[in-house]
């Protein structure tokens, strides 16, 4: 059961990248899939983002499907985490217009954290139950 979880939970990461891939590539802003959605950015910043979201997907495509890529795909995006929250903590997000309000920033970053926790968690516990059933003896596995 915990091995479903984390797999369905890898698969919708996977679309979530995917997503935010589409989303840079069109330059659609929406909130959720550009974590600065209200900051101007430029068109090769979002080519950036998107093919590299893309990788993510695929990576944590593949960690669905394959559970040894599993912890690399926690880890990765517990440092993914880690660094939007230090750009929120250390950026200067000032605008011509004024100062940009990073309450949404910090909302998002909860959702993300969220996400990687629910992550780890089911990452752990099914790490525990193949320790477990790998080690019995063959014949009580």
């Amino acid at each position: 059961m915990d091995r479903n979880i984390l797999k369905y939970s890898l698969y919708l990461g996977s679309l979530y990248f995917f997503s935010i891939s589409v989303a840079h590539i069109l330059g659609a802003k929406v909130p959720g899939l550009f974590v600065c959605y209200n900051i101007p950015s430029h068109q090769y910043q979002d080519s950036i983002i998107a093919f590299l979201s893309f990788g993510w997907a695929v990576f944590f495509h593949a960690a669905a499907r394959e559970p040894a890529f599993a912890g690399a795909a926690v880890m990765s995006a517990v440092v993914a985490v880690l660094g939007l929250v230090h750009i929120n903590l250390t950026s200067d997000f000032s605008l011509p217009q004024g100062s940009v309000e990073l309450t949404s920033f910090w909302y998002q970053v909860v959702v993300l954290v969220a996400y990687v926790i629910w992550l780890l968690v089911f990452y752990i516990r099914t790490g525990r139950k193949n320790k477990t059933v790998s080690s019995l003896p063959n014949e009580q596995r």
